[in-house]
């Protein structure tokens, strides 16, 4: 059975526009919704890995740099979740 795609594309409207499973992909579609897109790991607003026009370049430029971004974001919110899920078990002990 197949993965479902992880990386959503929401446009500046909060819009839900598509699920992919590569990054650059999501980055070709950033490119063009433009200004205010988002690319989430998730559905929720926390899990924003990539917001068109509020990072250093823009999607189009390089979709390998917007790949880059979202995977280290994406480590970084699942290492901050399991910390917290190590301390609430430490909490039981």
């Amino acid at each position: 059975m197949a993965n479902a795609p992880r990386w959503k594309v929401y446009d500046r409207a909060g819009n839900y526009q598509a699920a992919v499973k590569e990054p650059e992909a999501a980055a070709a579609l950033v490119s063009f919704y433009g200004y205010g897109t988002t690319i989430r790991a998730e559905h929720a607003k926390s899990w924003i890995v990539w917001e068109e026009g509020s990072e250093s370049v823009p999607a189009s430029e390089s979709y390998d740099i917007v790949a880059e971004t979202c995977y280290r974001r994406l480590h970084e919110k699942q290492a901050v979740i399991e910390s917290a899920r190590k301390r609430a078990l430490d909490l039981y002990r």
